[in-house]
């Protein structure tokens, strides 16, 4: 039953890191940055600190990716700086 369970959390982690990169890739960044927030939620519910540093090395990813193909989106670096802002994906990082 146990591993049952483990695969099960498994997927669902696996999912959500999928569908945010999914939906960045799709230009939906606002989704994809809160579908990695929830794995992290998800990882750190479980306890598990190899989840959470897949999640940060996402989050730095994602940003770096944003501020290369679209750097003039609000969620880029450039444009948070632009406006003295906090950067979503280094506070999620």
């Amino acid at each position: 039953m146990q591993d049952r369970q483990f695969r099960e959390t498994d997927e669902i982690y696996e999912s959500l890191m999928a569908l945010s990169n999914q939906a960045l890739t799709s230009n939906h960044y606002e989704a994809a940055y809160h579908m990695l927030t929830a794995a992290m939620h998800y990882a750190s519910d479980l306890g598990d600190e190899q989840y959470l540093a897949r999640v940060e090395q996402e989050a730095k990813a994602q940003r770096n990716w944003i501020d290369s193909h679209t750097p003039e989106h609000r969620l880029s670096t450039q444009s948070v700086n632009k406006h003295h802002g906090k950067n979503l994906y280094d506070m999620l990082a």
